[in-house]
């Protein structure tokens, strides 16, 4: 490239233009030798090192090659070294055709050598070259120009002597290199008579080799690891000493094994050392299970007892027996094995008594109940007690006593972390506050749920006295004690509290109201120091909810029992303000004590009305009229049953004065009312109008009632007939009641009101059971009235003289009770009907209760239900239960005169 560049013309003409090309071809020719002078070192280079190496190799075999064989180890030197000589050859002739090349390449293209490294490895001379050359090519040098071209001079006739002297070395390195091969062979040649001679040395050193092997056997066999019994220690070093002097003759075999190869003798076999060191190495397996285990023992002896893990104990063993009984059979029989067994199952049996004693719930006491016990007398101090002191306290011989103390620790440890569960619970529980609102006006504060607090006082004190029945309660008895007496007053408090917060509520909403407390200023008064002091009480707890403090807090329980009793004396008096209440209108005793309150706290008679559901029978309002007639202020002119169902009131009553008092007049308005509508009724009965007519015109009570009376009248006609010789006249009776079914029938299935059609609905079913009994009076012949089969009917007179109505069955007579129950409607009537009809009334006649039996759903109830509607009593039905107060029901009844219906006893 060069020369193709140099004859490149300077300049160019093109078209009027000139172009001087000797920058470029200046340029391209300083890189090209750049990359010449480079390539041409790299070359250079390598083939000076690879020169300086075989050269270095070629003089140290020659120099090897002419040692005397005066000795056997010189012989067996001039032998190797002749071996290596022959297995060299190709390799060594190779590198130097390959040096020769590289060398001929420099030598063909003319390349001039810029980097040196001597041949004869003159390391100083190669540097002081280096230094030379930087100082010459350093453009930023302080040395003048003159002096760079004289170091120039210098480097070129200081080296120039080597660089021939290399070019010499490498023409006659092949020459060099075979006069070293073929002195080998003479060499070779020259040893036969000393081979000879040595071949005759080695057999005998092999001879006392052979004999120091098998005795060294018989000595490992007789006194070697396998002899030391229970010293296992002993043993390992025995087999360390061995298996140094077994590594010794191993040494010395293989170098005479390489002596015999050289001097064409067979290799010689020793079976004694293979069996020496097949022994060896089974005892090795065992013996290093057992320096294992050692250095691990001697570890954890340093550490610290606090800080010992015993699973990391339990593992390694498990882990070495483990190991023990995976050796294989020739390791597993040697004698040393069940020594080394035995001694890992003895330090198994010391592990469990560890665990025991590392568990958490032993404590100083237990460690002094362990000295007295076992008679080892030692200190426990956390940071200097290791495990070497339990080892050489040797506690695994006292396996029962250590065992006996761990369990009766783990059992009271037990019941210290009972005593700490409840400890925890009861130093940070506290009461739920809540903001008490009645309506809109803020009371105060109140206690929230306590179920769960309440619970867990029961569970906490379940659990301290199981504690207590314990026969290890011994260090902890007074702190249980204590904590029992701390939670009976806790508990104790809290109901008392609760038991105050009921009864404050309730008497809270009563004398806030003005009316009451002007009846009952003495109690007002009481009630308001209580209410002080409960809100301060209260107030106190919201601040600082902590139960356990509250509770023992002193004077707590006595203040709480004071206002307690201060709450009764409120309460009874209110009782007592109530009931007279109650005595005056006896159906108030039907009512809550909250209800009645409600009724006296509101001076609006409509107030009343959502109670009068739970004091009349199916009625659900009163007609309430404002300024009726001469009266100022509210009138009651009506009942309204819930069906909607109005039953006039004859003369208006006027609900000024107590609420007692002007109910007490509606009730007997009502009886009145209902006597003077059935009165009516009765003289009234299809006069003017058809019967189905007549029963539109009234109330389902009113006319219930004067049907019946108008039956039992047309019944007891045709036994007068009958008895005067007319012996249709029960027949004439019979075909009546048909019609008159057929007639209601018939209305039924025409266009009515809800109510019309549910009154003549009752109608129906009383006329459908009063044509079975005329049925029957006809099948059976019954002509008598004062036969059984009559008198057993429940049969309706109205006493024109008396003005009343009476309902008669058997011997029984009864008042009509003018109870208005609107469109209460009636049971069908079977035999079972009549029958239990005919027992209550007998009963009652007696004045004796009654107690249908049957199972549920029978109807048992409804039956009795369904005979007061019929007497027109009131019935209560009252489901019986534990909580249930008789006395207020029982006053209730007695006095307006009703029926009681006990149901669920």
């Amino acid at each position: 490239m060069l020369k193709e560049i140099s004859a490149q013309p300077v300049q160019i003409d093109e078209h009027g233009l000139r172009l001087r090309l000797s920058p470029l071809i200046a340029s391209v020719s300083r890189h090209a030798r750049a990359w010449i002078s480079s390539l041409s070192q790299l070359l250079e280079t390598s083939a000076k090192q690879q020169l300086s190496s075989i050269v270095t190799q070629i003089q140290t075999l020659s120099e090897n090659i002419k040692q005397s064989p005066d000795s056997l180890e010189r012989l067996r030197f001039l032998l190797v070294t002749i071996a290596e000589i022959r297995s060299l050859s190709i390799c060594v002739e190779s590198r130097i055709l390959d040096i020769q090349e590289r060398y001929r390449i420099l030598a063909m293209h003319g390349l001039q050598v810029t980097g040196f490294v001597p041949v004869t490895g003159d390391r100083d001379l190669q540097n002081e070259y280096n230094s030379l050359i930087t100082i010459r090519q350093d453009p930023t040098s302080e040395w003048p120009r003159f002096h760079r071209e004289i170091i120039t001079v210098v480097i070129h006739f200081h080296f120039i002597q080597a660089t021939l002297e290399d070019t010499n070395c490498v023409e006659t390195l092949m020459t060099s290199w075979k006069e070293v091969v073929q002195e080998a062979r003479d060499v070779d040649l020259n040893l036969h008579s000393a081979k000879k001679q040595f071949k005759q040395q080695m057999v005998k050193e092999t001879e006392e080799c052979r004999a120091a092997i098998e005795d060294l056997a018989e000595q490992c066999s007789a006194h070697g690891p396998a002899c030391v019994g229970e010293d296992l220690d002993k043993g390992l070093e025995l087999l360390v000493e061995y298996e140094e002097a077994v590594k010794m003759q191993e040494e010395k075999l293989k170098e005479f094994a390489n002596t015999e190869r050289l001097l064409g003798l067979s290799t010689s076999f020793h079976p004694a050392l293979q069996k020496l060191q097949a022994d060896l190495h089974d005892y090795r397996q065992v013996y290093d299970i057992y320096s294992s285990h050692k250095n691990e023992v001697a570890e954890w002896s340093r550490m610290r007892w606090r800080d010992l893990k015993v699973q990391t104990l339990e593992t390694a063993l498990e882990k070495h027996l483990g190991d023990v009984h995976a050796l294989p059979v020739s390791a597993h029989a040697l004698p040393t094995v069940p020594h080394l067994e035995r001694k890992l199952k003895a330090f198994r049996k010391s592990i469990p008594p560890l665990r025991d004693l590392k568990q958490e719930c032993l404590r100083e006491r237990h460690w002094q109940e362990l000295m007295e016990k076992s008679g080892r007398s030692f200190k426990i101090n956390p940071e200097t007690f290791t495990l070497e002191d339990i080892f050489s306290m040797e506690l695994h011989k006292y396996s029962d006593i250590i065992g006996e103390v761990v369990d009766s620790a783990a059992k009271e440890f037990s019941i210290e972390k009972g005593i700490q569960e409840v400890v925890d619970t009861w130093e940070g529980m506290e009461f739920t506050v809540l903001q008490f609102l009645n309506g809109k006006r803020d009371c105060g504060f109140i206690l929230g749920g306590t179920d769960s607090i309440l619970q867990n006082l029961d569970d906490s004190s379940m659990l301290l006295q199981s504690m207590m029945g314990s026969q290890h309660i011994g260090p902890f008895f007074i702190t249980v004690q204590a904590w029992e007496k701390t939670l009976s007053l806790i508990n104790e408090v809290i109901e008392v509290w609760l038991l105050v917060q009921r009864k404050w509520m309730y008497l809270e909403n009563v004398f806030t109201g003005g009316d009451l407390r002007a009846q009952l200023p003495d109690e007002a008064g009481r009630f308001d120091d209580i209410d002080g002091c409960f809100k301060k009480i209260m107030v106190d707890t919201m601040k600082n909810p902590l139960i356990k403090s509250h509770c023992q807090e002193q004077g707590r329980l006595s203040e709480l029992r004071a206002l307690n009793q201060g709450l009764e004396i409120c309460q009874k008096r209110l009782s007592t303000y109530l009931d007279s209440k109650r005595n005056v209108f006896p159906r108030f005793f039907f009512l809550s004590d909250d209800d009645l309150l409600n009724i006296l706290c509101k001076k609006d008679p409509e107030g009343l009305q959502e109670h009068i559901v739970k004091m009349f029978d199916n009625v659900a309002s009163l007609r309430l009229i404002e300024n009726a007639g001469n009266f100022e202020g509210m009138v009651v002119t009506a009942m309204v049953s819930t069906e909607g169902e109005e039953m006039p009131f004859i003369k208006v009553v006027p609900t000024d004065g107590p609420v007692e008092e002007w109910m007490t007049a509606v009730s007997q308005e009502m009886y009145r009312s209902n006597h003077q509508l059935i009165k009516h009724a009765v003289y009234t009965y299809c006069q003017e109008t058809s019967r189905v007519d007549w029963i539109l015109l009234y109330q389902a009570t009113v006319i219930l009632a004067a049907c019946q009376v108008w039956w039992t009248w047309e019944v007891e006609d045709a036994f007068r007939q009958l008895q005067t010789g007319d012996k249709t006249a029960m027949k004439d009776v019979m075909k009546q009641i048909h019609v008159q079914i057929d007639a209601l029938v018939g209305r039924v299935g025409g266009s009515l009101s809800p109510n019309d059609y549910s009154k003549l609905n009752m109608v129906l079913i009383i006329d459908v059971h009063a044509r079975d009994i005329v049925d029957g009076f006809v099948r059976d012949s019954v002509m008598d009235g004062r036969q059984f089969a009559w008198e057993s009917q429940l049969r309706f007179y109205w006493e024109r003289e008396q003005n009343s109505l009476k309902i008669h069955q058997c011997t029984g007579i009864f008042t009509y009770g003018h109870e208005y129950m609107g469109l209460n409607g009636r049971l069908v009537i079977t035999p079972l009907t009549d029958r239990i009809f005919l027992t209550l009334t007998q009963a009652l006649s007696m004045h004796l209760g009654g107690a249908p039996s049957g199972p549920a759903g029978t109807g048992k109830t409804e039956t009795v239900k369904d005979l007061a509607k019929a007497l027109g009593q009131l019935c209560v039905v009252t489901n019986c239960s534990e909580g249930m107060d008789f006395n207020g029901h029982r006053k209730g009844i007695i006095w307006p005169g009703t029926e009681w219906s006990l149901g669920l006893f």
